[in-house]
Formats: C-alpha cells, sequence, structure tokens
C-alpha cells in the first residue's frame, strides 16, 4: 500500500508531469501513543520498531519517495524530530533514504515546548544536525531556521551539514521543473476534481474498500422491487462534508455526493425517500489546540428529543431504513481521540428509536475506528469510513445490489479502549488458553477480527496444498488453495495467507498476515490461487541478534477470508 500511494502522488518519476512529491509519515513510531493518544509520547522497543512500524516506510523507500516528514513525539524520550538515531542512523544509514526530511508543523520550534533545547536557536541546530533538512512552521510563527546563521556563528552547526541540507532541497526543486515551471494551472483544479474517470475512481475506491460487518436474513442488497419507500436517517447522511471526511480542502465540500443524495439520485421518483437528521454531533469538551479544524458554521438549534421521534416515525411510515451515524470528521483528525468507542451524543438513543419501529434497519458507519452501537438489533451494518466525493453514490450502489461489498477490515474491531491494544498478531503467552479469556468479567476477543468482512455471496476455501513440504531458506514457497463462490451473484473476495513460526531465535506471533489477493468469481465458479512467500517474507528482526533473521523451523500456515481462518498446512524450511 505505501509503494502504491508513492507511485501515486509521484507517477513513474520525480518530476513526471502532473505529480507531486510524495512525503510519507509520520516517521516514526507515531500510531504507537501512549495509551492510543495523539501526540503522546511513544516508548517502543527495537523488535516493534523494526518488525512493524518500518516496513512500510521501507517499502515507501524502495518506491522511490522523495521526502520524508519526521513525527511530532517523543520517540523513547527523543522527539523525532531531533533524533538523530531516527533520522539519520536508522532513516539515511540502514533503510537508504536519500531525499530530503522535513519537520511537521511547528515541530522544530516545539522542541522547547518538548523540554530538549534551550531556545529556538538551540533546537534548530539540534534538528538539522540530527539529519532535518527543512522546516514547516505554523502560520504567524518565526522559523526556528531563521537562527540558523547565529548557530552556525556560535560553532553549533558545521557549515557543511548546512550546505548538505540545502541541496537536498535544490535537488528536488531541479528535479520537479520548479525553476522552470513554478506555478500551476489554478484553472486545471475544477476540471481535475470533476473529471468523470476522476470521480469514477473515487466512487469504484468507496465501493471496494466498504465493509459489510452484518447482513441478518439477507437483509442487503434491498429488492428494487419491494422497496416503494425508504427513511434516510442521522447526523452524517446529508453531511458534504462528513463523507469527505478529514485533511480535505474546504473548497471542495461541494462536490461530495452524500448518502441521502445518492439514494436520491439513484432511486428518482421511484421511491419515496423521507430525510431526518436525527441529532447533531455534540461539541468538543476542550478546546482544540487547533482551532480551525473546528469551526462549525451556525445552524438554527435542533431539538433533538422531537426530532428523535419524528425519525422514528418516518421509519414506520417507510418500508426500511437507512441510519448514517459515527464520528464527524474533525473527531477523528489529529488529535482527536476518544476515550470511548460509543457513539457521540445521542445517535445510539437515534438509533434505537428506529430499530424499535420493527422495520428493517440498515447501519452505515462513518469512522476510521471501532465504534460500539450498543446491543442494537439491526439487521445490517455497512462500514464505509469516510467514502470521499462519490461516497453517495457508491453506497447507494452497495445498498441496491449494483456494487457488491468485499472490504475487508485492516484492523481488529475491539470491543472496548480499555482492551486495546488488542491486535491479531500477538505473541503466544505461556498460558495461551483461553486466548480471548484474559480479563475476568468479559471476554477480549473482538467484536471482528482482523481482515473480517461480510459479502452479497458466500465462498469455500479448499484443496491448500505445499508445491513443497520442506524448503531452503534461500528458496520460495508456493502454495496453491481453491476458492469457490457458492452463492448466485458474481462477487469478489479477498483472501488472505497467513503464516506462524513455531520455534526460532525469537518467539513468533501467533498469526501473521503474508498476502492476500482480491479475486473475482461468477456464481459457482472454482479457481486456484497461487501465494508465494519469499526469503524476506519469513525474515524477522531479532533483538537476541539485534538483527535480521530467517530461521529453519516448521511452519504454521493458514489460507481464509480473515485472520481465524481454518484451512491449514505445514512446511519446513530448512538449512
Amino acid at each position: 500500500m505505501a509503494r502504491a500511494q508513492v507511485h501515486g502522488f509521484q507517477g513513474p518519476r520525480l518530476g513526471a508531469p502532473g505529480h507531486v512529491i510524495a512525503g510519507p509519515k509520520h516517521f516514526a513510531g507515531y500510531g504507537a501513543s501512549l495509551g492510543g493518544r495523539d501526540w503522546d509520547e511513544v516508548e517502543l522497543s527495537d523488535s516493534d520498531l523494526w518488525n512493524v512500524h518500518l516496513p512500510p516506510f521501507q517499502a515507501a523507500i524502495n518506491a522511490g519517495a522523495g521526502a520524508m516528514m519526521a513525527a511530532y513525539m517523543h520517540l523513547n524520550g527523543v522527539p523525532a524530530a531531533a533524533n538523530r538515531n531516527l533520522l539519520t542512523t536508522i532513516l539515511r544509514d540502514k533503510l537508504g533514504f536519500k531525499g530530503f526530511i522535513g519537520s511537521d508543523s511547528g515541530s522544530v520550534n516545539k522542541l522547547v515546548t518538548q523540554n530538549l533545547t534551550r531556545d529556538t536557536q538551540d533546537a534548530a541546530a539540534r534538528a538539522i544536525a540530527a539529519g532535518l533538512d527543512i522546516e514547516m512552521v505554523d502560520p504567524g510563527k518565526l522559523a526556528a531556521m531563521s537562527k540558523l546563521p547565529a548557530a552556525m556563528a556560535a560553532g553549533q552547526v558545521p557549515q557543511a551539514r548546512v550546505d548538505e541540507a540545502v541541496g537536498r532541497i535544490l535537488k528536488a526543486k531541479l528535479r520537479m521543473g520548479l525553476f522552470e515551471r513554478p506555478y500551476i494551472d489554478e484553472k486545471a483544479v475544477e476540471k481535475t476534481l470533476n473529471d468523470p474517470a476522476h470521480r469514477r475512481l473515487a466512487r469504484i475506491a468507496a465501493e471496494r474498500s466498504a465493509v459489510l460487518l452484518r447482513n441478518e436474513n439477507g437483509v442487503l442488497p434491498f429488492d428494487k422491487r419491494r422497496i416503494k419507500s425508504l427513511a434516510v436517517i442521522g447526523p452524517m447522511a446529508a453531511s458534504a462534508k462528513d463523507t469527505l471526511g478529514p485533511w480535505v480542502f474546504e473548497q471542495n465540500g461541494a462536490s461530495a455526493v452524500t448518502v441521502l443524495a445518492g439514494l436520491q439520485q439513484k432511486l428518482g421518483k421511484k421511491v419515496r425517500i423521507s430525510y431526518s437528521e436525527g441529532v447533531r454531533m455534540p461539541a468538543r469538551m476542550f478546546p482544540s489546540p487547533s482551532a480551525t479544524a473546528d469551526k462549525v458554521p451556525e445552524r438554527p438549534p435542533l431539538d433533538e428529543t422531537t426530532e428523535i421521534a419524528r425519525a422514528a416515525a418516518l421509519a414506520r411510515d417507510a418500508d426500511a431504513a437507512v441510519v448514517v451515524v459515527g464520528e464527524a470528521m474533525n473527531m477523528i483528525s489529529e488529535g482527536g481521540s476518544r476515550s470511548s468507542f460509543t457513539l457521540p451524543g445521542r445517535q445510539q438513543e437515534l438509533l434505537d428509536a428506529v430499530v424499535a419501529t420493527g422495520k428493517p434497519v440498515v447501519v452505515v458507519i462513518f469512522s476510521a475506528r471501532p465504534l460500539h452501537l450498543g446491543e442494537t438489533r439491526a439487521q445490517a451494518i455497512l462500514d464505509a469510513w469516510y467514502p470521499g466525493s462519490e461516497g453517495g453514490t457508491a453506497i447507494a450502489n452497495l445498498l441496491f445490489g449494483d456494487a457488491v461489498p468485499a472490504g475487508k477490515l485492516p484492523f481488529s474491531w475491539t470491543r472496548s479502549p480499555a482492551h486495546a491494544p488488542n491486535y491479531y498478531a500477538q505473541l503466544i503467552s505461556h498460558k495461551p488458553n483461553p486466548v480471548n479469556g484474559r480479563y475476568w468479567n468479559e471476554t477480549s476477543a473482538p467484536t471482528y477480527p482482523f481482515g473480517y468482512g461480510l459479502s452479497y455471496s458466500t465462498f469455500e476455501y479448499t484443496n491448500l496444498r505445499l508445491q513443497q513440504p520442506s524448503v531452503p531458506k534461500s528458496a520460495l514457497v508456493v502454495l496453491n488453495v481453491d476458492l469457490k463462490n457458492l452463492g448466485d451473484r458474481t462477487a469478489d473476495e479477498v483472501p488472505q495467507l497467513y503464516i506462524h513460526q513455531r520455534f526460532g531465535t525469537s518467539a513468533r506471533p501467533a498469526r501473521e498476515l503474508k498476502g492476500f489477493q482480491r479475486v473475482t468469481l461468477k456464481p459457482g465458479e472454482t479457481r486456484s490461487l497461487r501465494f508465494v512467500l519469499s526469503p524476506d517474507d519469513l525474515r524477522y528482526w531479532s533483538s537476541a541478534t539485534n538483527g535480521w533473521v530467517n530461521n529453519a523451523s516448521a511452519f504454521d500456515v493458514w489460507v481464509g477470508g480473515n485472520s481465524e481462518a481454518t484451512l491449514h498446512g505445514i512446511f519446513e524450511l530448512t538449512g
């Protein structure tokens, strides 16, 4: 995924027309903050750093990423923007990065706030000495790097290091052609945003990434012949901003197709559609450090109690209801950590009232993390994430069967923040059974496992076979599996390959995802799929040797539709 993003942003080479420099972020370990709270410190073992957090950056570097952004947080006590071990020893010397390294917004000045440096001159000197090349400055603030001449005069920074940083930046500008073509064509923006080919891809991306979490009694897809009236309910149903999600330019909001608009466009006058906002998103309890992210336009007040009752009445009067709930885009943006997985505000009360009508209810979730929907008895749950500019069109297609969901969860759907971190690739403890019984009072099993996602069809995995049950460490491990579409409609499935190394220099996780592919099968069709494991797929970084190892060992292998796959095989790595 990292490699694909770099190629998408940069094109086939740095400086390709119509492209920009890819700058992966935040380097590194930013996702492992204390308690999962954004901006908090990170204490990360070398094993986790090398086995989990650095491989995507390595893939981006190998794909040619021209820039890298250092993170805000302390990594093992040292802020990333001035962490020489991170930016020079690891990023440049060990991972082989050749581009320029930038700071996150204001993070050089904030080295003073983080109690690392005496003042901003010291901050600039420490950051550039650590390997930082360019500073992103908070709006209205003086750049810490403006103090570099004084720092150089004081002997804090050698001239050669400053020349090196300037050289990297100039080289990137030359390769991008910015001296010959310093300006873009602003008139092309609207044309690009509304390009039918782009809109089509946006719709397909939303259709393919949506994850169907529940579909009791096959309530989805809706039968176009039977649905004559539909209630569309919820604070996200007609919100263009929340459809697009966070970190999107304000002026693009008008281009988003909401769920309400997508259903109206799809169904036209054939289906009577009623709408209720239901409830509003609650205001932030504490002021945000980035006030601009929390500006909400003034709207007339909403009597939520009355509106919940009206929403239930609309559902009662319709053949089915679509309830769009979740988290507002600024709740999931930077600094948007929450202490609960419950629906914000009175959304749960709204959902319960609609479900209580007894009508078929489909819940569409806008969020980027697990949410707890109480004990809702809604028949179907579709996780749409933040589906983008054609999100409403995509969701309408999914609900009425013109697209078939096949998205898979990229995380374990943890039941409670108290269970976090709770990931599938844990080490097996000295008392492994029950793995999901770590709490005295409740199960620690996730609501939905990593890789989970339903379809409008069903699939069967059979006949797992290894080309060779025993292979040398330097050879490829090749296996095949048969996949059959048991349903009556063409659909996609995402077969996933997991391994477990039984013994070695270090203990290894219970399961690790090592391959996946998306397959389209016609009704009744069977296809033989091929998976290949290279020596790089089977190596890992061991704290016992302080380096990469490939062990001779027995390996378990599973193939299936999620991380709880049961189709199993064994191979031996020798030598």
